[in-house]
């Protein structure tokens, strides 16, 4: 009796350590993503309106427009961790034959290419290669980083996703749609003007840091409600799958 007891105890502290609410993992992801833009905006504020260029390097590591600074490194852990929870439902998807199962197979395998580009910046290349690659069939094809990213995203879309986006539980489209609107809010509409407005008055101002951030702290919002869609997607779709952290 004494071991039985002993076995669901175990087991009742198990179930309790995988207890969450996606709504709250969401919100915690969220409360990060505004204090680590305050603390950008904080350092990048010191480094044009003081003395101190670099506060004992503490100002480069929170800083949202450095590559290996502690945003940055949170945008790389949003990715994977989409990537993983697409990775879960790909692999049920493959398990039960689903038709759309190659569609989530590829969404899965882009978040994981979008967490190594992210760490890596090995977009520069891929972008070049590409580009390359279909303007030696199509001489008209856009130069354009945002230009170029929206004809690709129509492109997928029309050809693999229209169908699997039609046949998604409407809860699950409408916060997908929502995800990818901030996302390229931030990704094509701020940063873009961000990359615009250095071009004409220089990278090295306050003003050119508070538009950056604000075009990355959309972006890093968009990924936590791409966290938050699949969560619930998981808990709607397949229930057998036990997720309740």
């Amino acid at each position: 009796m004494t071991a039985n007891k002993l076995q669901q105890n175990t087991r009742a502290s198990a179930q309790a350590t995988l207890t969450f609410s996606s709504k709250k993992i969401w919100t915690d992801f969220e409360l990060s993503i505004l204090g680590l833009a305050i603390l950008s905006l904080v350092g990048q504020s010191t480094k044009y309106l003081t003395v101190y260029d670099e506060a004992f390097g503490l100002i480069p590591l929170v800083n949202m427009g450095k590559t290996l600074s502690i945003p940055t490194i949170f945008t790389v852990l949003e990715y994977f961790i989409v990537f993983l929870l697409l990775a879960v439902i790909a692999i049920a998807k493959q398990k039960s034959k689903d038709q759309f199962r190659w569609q989530w197979s590829g969404l899965a395998g882009l978040f994981l290419y979008l967490a190594f580009d992210k760490g890596t910046a090995v977009h520069t290349y891929v972008f070049k290669e590409i580009r390359g690659w279909a303007r030696g069939f199509m001489p008209f094809f856009p130069s354009n980083r945002w230009i170029f990213s929206l004809v690709l995203i129509a492109i997928i879309l029309v050809l693999f996703y229209i169908r699997f986006i039609k046949t998604l539980p409407k809860e699950t489209r409408k916060l997908a749609l929502i995800s990818m609107a901030v996302y390229y809010l931030g990704f094509l509409v701020l940063e873009r003007f961000a990359k615009d407005f250095s071009g004409i008055y220089g990278a090295d101002s306050l003003t050119y840091s508070i538009l950056l951030t604000l075009g990355k702290t959309l972006e890093m919002s968009g990924l936590a409600a791409a966290i938050l869609t699949a969560l619930k997607y998981l808990a709607l779709d397949i229930p057998d799958i036990s997720l309740d952290l």
